[in-house]
C-alpha cells in the first residue's frame, strides 16, 4: 500500500505538462488580427502538451455480477419516477407540438417549392 501512496505523491509533485498554457509570444504569434487569423511570428510553434497515460492508475473497485445488479436496483429506488397523469400530459403535448411542427413545415416546404417552381418557369 506504501508504494502506491508514493507513487501517487511522486505524480501529484511531478509538473504537469499542461500546468502552463503557452502565451501567444510562446507560440510566436506578433498579434491578433479581428478580422482573421492571427500574423505568425519567427518563432516555432510548440507542439501540444501531452498526458502520459502510462503514469495514471485507475482505482476501478471490483464487483460481482451479483453486486452490480444489487446496485442498478438501489439506484433504480432512487428515482422519482413520474405519476401516470405526468406522463399523460407530456405525451400529449409531444404529440400537439409535433402537429404544429408539422404543419409549420409542410407550409414552409409548399411556399418554397411554389417559389422555385415558378422560378423555373421564368427561364423555361
Amino acid at each position: 500500500m506504501s508504494a502506491r501512496i508514493d507513487n501517487a505523491l511522486r505524480i501529484l509533485q511531478t509538473p504537469s505538462p499542461l500546468a502552463k498554457s503557452p502565451t501567444h509570444a510562446d507560440m510566436g504569434l506578433t498579434s491578433l488580427s479581428p478580422t482573421g487569423p492571427p500574423e505568425r511570428g519567427k518563432g516555432p510553434i510548440p507542439k501540444a502538451p501531452c498526458i502520459d497515460w502510462h503514469r495514471i492508475e485507475t482505482n476501478v473497485a471490483k464487483v460481482t455480477p451479483g453486486e452490480f445488479v444489487n446496485q442498478v436496483r438501489a439506484e433504480g429506488r432512487k428515482v422519482v419516477w413520474p405519476s401516470m397523469k405526468e406522463t399523460r400530459t407530456t405525451a400529449i403535448m409531444v404529440l400537439i407540438m409535433t402537429t404544429l411542427l408539422a404543419v409549420f413545415f409542410f407550409g414552409v416546404d409548399s411556399a418554397l417549392s411554389a417559389i422555385v417552381k415558378w422560378l423555373l418557369g421564368l427561364i423555361g
